[in-house]
C-alpha cells in the first residue's frame, strides 16, 4: 500500500467515523459553545482522532476526552488562513459573522497532523434547530 493510499484510507475512516460521532455529540458541543461563546461570534475548535470517536460511539469510553476550544472569529481566521488560503478563510468568516452565537454553532473538527503534516478536517455549521450531520 502506498503512503498516499494509506493516508486516503485513514482519511475516509476519519470522515465516516466523524459523521456518527457528530450526530451523537452535537447537542453537547452546541450547549458548550453557547456557554463559552458568551455572546461572541466564533468557532468551536475540536481536535479528535478516529480512535477517540470510535471509543465514544462504541460506548467504551464513559467520557469523551476531547477538549473543544472556543476560537473568536478573528483568531479562527488567522488559524486557518495559512493552511486553507485567504479566499477560503474570508468565505468562512462571512458565513460565521452572520451567525447568532446564542443559537447557532460553527464547528471546526480536525485531527492532529501526521508525520508529513497532513490532517483531516470538517467545517460544520449547525443552526439552532440542530439537524443531523451528513
Amino acid at each position: 500500500m502506498t503512503v498516499d493510499t494509506e493516508y486516503k484510507g485513514r482519511r475516509a475512516e476519519w470522515n465516516e467515523t466523524s459523521t456518527g460521532w457528530l450526530n451523537l455529540m452535537i447537542p453537547a458541543l452546541h450547549a458548550h459553545a453557547v456557554r463559552v461563546a458568551n455572546g461572541d461570534v466564533g468557532v468551536l475548535d475540536v481536535n479528535v482522532e478516529t480512535d477517540e470517536m470510535q471509543g465514544v460511539l462504541s460506548g467504551g469510553m464513559a467520557v469523551d476526552k476531547t477538549t473543544p476550544r472556543w476560537q473568536p472569529l478573528a483568531n479562527f481566521v488567522a488559524m486557518i488562513e495559512p493552511a486553507l488560503g485567504p479566499e477560503t478563510a474570508r468565505r468562512w468568516a462571512r458565513v460565521i459573522a452572520k451567525m447568532n452565537p446564542t443559537r447557532d454553532l460553527a464547528l471546526f473538527l480536525h485531527n492532529e497532523p501526521d508525520a508529513r503534516g497532513r490532517w483531516y478536517s470538517r467545517f460544520v455549521i449547525v443552526p439552532g434547530d440542530i439537524p443531523t450531520v451528513h
